[in-house]
């Protein structure tokens, strides 16, 4: 039985009956951890027609639950990454999966961070305008998380505004992708196995955002998320505003316009390729933007480790191709990729390079959301990492 590959949890944690979120595929419960005192989430295995636990479910079907619920399990710890102090900040940490006791039967579980603040949905259902650089924000973030998965060769298939939060954060708040419990790897199974359903026999999609080729039953990769991104943006950029197609229009920037058509393209060969593309196109836009904010002012950038001229030149390259090699291994978004840039902006600056204001405020902004720290006063690893390198 599938069930005896799960490693027991019982005595760690302790759920409460206080529910925090509810899908077609589980319950997300508040619980805390004995050994440190945490307050946690975890997610427990669902059943719509018996309610939580698995073990009421018959033998073949438990063990098709258990099987998904364990492959979820492994790819949300392969993407959170081991160390929760490098986490990528756009996800949620994932502890650990296995069984609990509640409420006297053994089920399966995901711990989690507990993170509160809203879901995209809640903000979209308030109908009040989202400023239109803190939904590029947002889409940066959640662009940066979707190349994460892509690297990997994992398909999300169910990203929805239910399934991406907002944590309290300066800057418009830091949004963290949920619920990659019905995600897939792209090569794992064959074409006709992208398309399933959940334990109960319903399907995993949300209609408005599925893909076309996902509708249609059709072989799926990476870009099919990028289509429910699209129409998830085109929803934040929209909601609260009424007016005629010229105002909108109006109202965004054309390459913003063009991408979120690009997006939700019905040929998967007309969207953008990967997520890193989207979210380079949409770090333009938001340098743009802030260029409307910052115009007349240079850039604030601190000062780094002494270096000649000539020497600075050389380190801003080898920071960039840092940074280019941590994005992949991580993302756009991870604390470690930013600290690179950071290095690359300070010392193409100190060699004489035009560093736009514009552009140090965006990562700016991105690190202090990422780490709740000024690039202005920088870690004292990055700047012994520099100091290394100058010498």
């Amino acid at each position: 039985m599938f069930q005896d590959d799960f490693p027991r949890l019982q005595e760690r944690y302790e759920l409460t009956d206080r529910k925090l979120g509810q899908g077609g595929y589980g319950t997300v419960l508040r619980a805390y951890d004995r050994r440190t005192g945490q307050a946690v989430a975890i997610k427990v295995l669902k059943n719509r027609r018996t309610g939580i636990g698995a073990a009421v479910l018959a033998a073949k079907q438990q063990d098709r639950a258990l099987l998904r619920f364990k492959r979820g399990g492994e790819i949300q710890l392969m993407l959170s990454g081991d160390d929760p102090r490098r986490v990528d900040p756009n996800l949620v940490f994932v502890h650990a999966y296995g069984l609990v006791r509640h409420k006297g039967a053994e089920v399966p579980a995901l711990v989690m961070d507990l993170c509160p603040g809203p879901t995209l949905e809640d903000l979209l259902k308030t109908g009040t305008p989202i400023p239109l650089t803190t939904v590029v924000d947002w889409g940066r973030q959640i662009a940066s998380v979707l190349f994460r998965a892509g690297a990997r060769d994992v398909v999300h298939r169910d990203l929805k505004p239910s399934n991406v939060i907002v944590v309290d954060a300066p800057h418009g708040g830091l949004v963290k992708v949920l619920d990659f419990g019905i995600a897939r790897f792209i090569r794992s199974r064959g074409p006709s196995r992208m398309f399933s359903t959940t334990i109960d026999g319903h399907s995993p999609m949300t209609g408005l955002y599925a893909s076309p080729e996902q509708r249609r039953f059709r072989p799926l990769d990476h870009r099919s998320d990028l289509y429910s991104f699209g129409v998830m943006l085109s929803e934040l950029l929209h909601t609260g505003l009424y007016g005629t197609m010229s105002e909108y229009e109006e109202a965004f920037p054309q390459a913003l316009r063009e991408l979120v058509d690009q997006l939700q393209a019905f040929d998967p060969d007309d969207r953008p390729q990967d997520a890193l593309q989207v979210y380079q196109a949409l770090t333009r836009i938001r340098t743009a933007l802030e260029a409307e904010t910052v115009r007349g002012r240079p850039a604030e950038i601190s000062a780094g480790p002494p270096a000649p001229v000539r020497r600075s030149a050389e380190l801003s390259r080898e920071f960039a191709g840092l940074a280019v090699e941590l994005t992949q291994r991580f993302s756009p978004m991870h604390p470690d990729t930013l600290e690179q840039r950071q290095a690359e902006l300070r010392f193409a600056a100190r060699a004489g390079e035009a560093v736009g204001a514009a552009e140090w405020s965006v990562l700016t902004q991105d690190y202090e959301r990422a780490v709740g720290r000024s690039p202005g006063a920088p870690s004292g690893r990055s700047l012994r990492g520099e100091a290394a390198m100058a010498g």
